[in-house]
Order: structure tokens, then C-alpha cells, then sequence
């Protein structure tokens, strides 16, 4: 004799409960008895519950360490957005200073007589000063770059639009441009501007 009770918990068919009496039923005795099924079905109902609660339970655990990750990210995005910062500070301050130096490093190089062999280690300096400048000058131009401006483009019609704005570059230095687009692609969230090279 079998008795099969469903596993079900708000709405969420979870499996079923089933009960095998026929090892040592007799022939003659007939089905469960209605209090035998009433109790396999609230033992059904409890076993969905606790089943429903255990999994509520590991997907709420999961979210929190989720939200934790994300948490993480955002602190450790923050703290490279301050070093960030503040190397553009660096850059700023460190910029007026190296000019004097250079100015003071060009007159005094000026002054020098001209088989003065300190005259050299003048060079020296002044080179590693504008070296420094143009590091600086760097590092600000990279401080200035614009958040892209994103938009849902096609990008078969974007590549269309780079290409045929170097062609005739590219025909001058005699490259020969082979062009395969998929006809199948989805619009993207892109900046054409970027991709295009402005």
C-alpha cells in the first residue's frame, strides 16, 4: 500500500513524501486510515516548511556575502579614487617648484664658460627636469579624461563610420582593410565617440 503526500511551501512544489505499508500489511486490511494520512500530510507540510526555510536561509546567506563583496569593491574603488587624488595634487604642487629648478638649472648653465666641465652636469639635471615635466604632464592629462558617454549604439554602424573615416589614410599607406561584420549583433552600451577615436 503506498501513500504519497506533496511537498509544498508557499506556492513552491518542493517534492513529495512517500509512505510504503505493504511489508507487513495483511491482504485483507484495506487503505490508510484517514488520521494516518492527515498526519503524513502535516508532516508533509512541516518537512516543506523547514525544506523552504533552509533555503530561504542559504540564499539570504548568500546575498549578505554578496553584499559584502560589493562593499569591499566599493571601499577599495574609493580608496584608489583618494590616491588617485591625490597624486593629481602631487602632480599639481610638484609642478612649480620644477620650473624654478629648471629656470635657476638654464641660467646657471648660461653663465657657465663654455669648456666648463660643469656644464654637463647642468645638462644632466635639466634633462631629468624636463623629464619630470613631461611625466607630470602625464599624469595630469590622464586626471582630465572625461567619464565616457554611453549609449546603446549598433556597432556595425560605428565600425562603418571609424573605417570610413580613415580610408583614405589607410589608402595612402597602401593597407588593404578586409571587413567582416556579424549582421546578427544586438545593440551595446558604448561610447561611439571613444571607439571611433573622435
Amino acid at each position: 500500500m503506498w501513500a504519497i503526500a506533496p511537498l509544498v511551501a508557499y506556492g513552491r512544489r518542493l517534492g513529495a513524501i512517500v509512505v510504503y505499508d505493504g511489508l507487513d500489511r495483511h491482504p485483507a486490511s484495506g487503505a490508510f486510515e484517514r488520521s494516518d494520512l492527515e498526519h503524513l500530510s502535516a508532516l508533509a507540510d512541516h518537512a516543506a516548511l523547514v525544506l523552504e526555510h533552509a533555503r530561504l536561509g542559504d540564499e539570504a546567506r548568500r546575498h549578505e556575502q554578496q553584499l559584502a563583496e560589493q562593499s569591499a569593491r566599493l571601499r577599495e574603488l574609493d580608496r584608489l579614487a583618494a590616491i588617485g587624488e591625490m597624486a593629481v595634487r602631487v602632480a599639481q604642487e610638484s609642478r612649480n617648484p620644477l620650473a624654478s629648478i629648471a629656470a635657476f638649472v638654464k641660467r646657471a648653465h648660461r653663465e657657465l664658460p663654455e669648456d666648463d666641465a660643469r656644464r654637463e652636469y647642468l645638462e644632466i639635471v635639466l634633462r631629468e627636469a624636463e623629464r619630470l615635466e613631461a611625466m607630470l604632464g602625464e599624469q595630469m592629462e590622464y586626471s582630465r579624461l572625461q567619464r565616457p558617454s554611453l549609449e546603446m549604439q549598433n556597432l556595425n554602424g560605428v565600425v562603418q563610420e571609424a573605417l570610413q573615416r580613415f580610408s583614405e589614410s589607410l589608402v595612402r599607406r597602401r593597407v588593404r582593410l578586409l571587413k567582416k561584420l556579424a549582421g546578427d549583433l544586438p545593440e551595446l552600451l558604448l561610447d561611439e565617440h571613444r571607439i571611433k577615436g573622435r
